[in-house]
């Protein structure tokens, strides 16, 4: 999907005369996007990206005929977006086996002592006793030594599973 929405606008910048100005404006939208302060999932980020990339078509489309060039690239995107999500993301479209759903928490843990590696066995245990989740697996974040606390995101199964 991402090489189809590149490919549009490599397109459409190259049947429209367009400034210097315009490129380093396009370059500082997607800079940012780069440098945001948030995690966002690749996938979201394409959709992300499909969305400024049909708004930059469109807008492009004004000094353009606004005819099937612009229509075409529309239907395009989101059609294969939507083939792509809805048709074939689908777990149940290419396997019938069931998985067991991981979710995750961020967890502010307050024991620096059991974030060692050699003892990340009591750690879970000790995780699950406060939680009471089942806990697969856990990643240690943020050390903070000053309030002997840790940020732990913690991977466990939901009660849900996937079809």
């Amino acid at each position: 999907m991402f090489n189809t929405i590149v490919f549009f606008v490599a397109y459409m910048l190259s049947a429209v005369d367009v400034s210097f100005g315009f490129a380093f404006g396009l370059f500082a939208i997607f800079g940012i996007l780069r440098y945001r302060t948030e995690q966002v999932a690749i996938k979201e980020m394409t959709y992300l990206f499909g969305t400024i990339t049909i708004g930059l078509i469109n807008g492009l489309a004004a000094s353009m005929d606004p005819s099937l060039s612009v229509l075409i690239p529309n239907i395009l995107i989101v059609g294969l977006a939507f083939i792509l999500e809805v048709i074939l993301d689908r777990p149940d479209a290419y396997r019938d086996i069931k998985e067991p759903i991981l979710s995750s928490k961020m967890i502010i843990y307050n024991n620096t002592d059991n974030i060692r590696p050699e003892k990340q066995d009591e750690l879970i245990t000790d995780l699950v006793s406060i939680t009471g989740l089942d806990i697969i697996d856990i990643r240690i974040g943020r050390i903070d030594l000053l309030t002997n606390s840790v940020r732990i995101r913690v991977f466990y199964k939901s009660d849900e599973e996937k079809k």
